[in-house]
């Protein structure tokens, strides 16, 4: 994971591997955010971010963090992770 400019608008998404929170990450790269897909599973993430790669014509800036919400340990070092990247996030999205 790469550090993040102040100037950069930043959302970090939950569930983004599928459905609104898939959407959602999806509309928010396009528009020019970097997006963090925050989801149980790299495999099943995988896809989705070259989709949006490929949607945005390789010009979106998005990444994944492992996190499973029903795990307390998981949700810890998802935090830990994205605080340790000083991003000013513009957006926590939960889906």
């Amino acid at each position: 994971m790469q550090s993040v400019s102040p100037a950069t608008r930043v959302a970090l998404v939950t569930g983004a591997n599928t459905g609104i929170g898939k959407a959602t990450a999806s509309a928010l790269a396009k528009n020019g955010y970097q997006v963090f897909l925050a989801c149980r599973s790299r495999e099943r993430t995988e896809p989705v971010l070259r989709e949006i790669e490929a949607a945005c014509a390789r010009r979106a800036q998005v990444e994944f963090l492992e996190l499973d919400l029903a795990d307390l340990a998981s949700v810890r070092h998802c935090a830990q992770s994205f605080l340790e990247l000083s991003a000013p996030a513009t957006w926590a999205i939960s889906c």
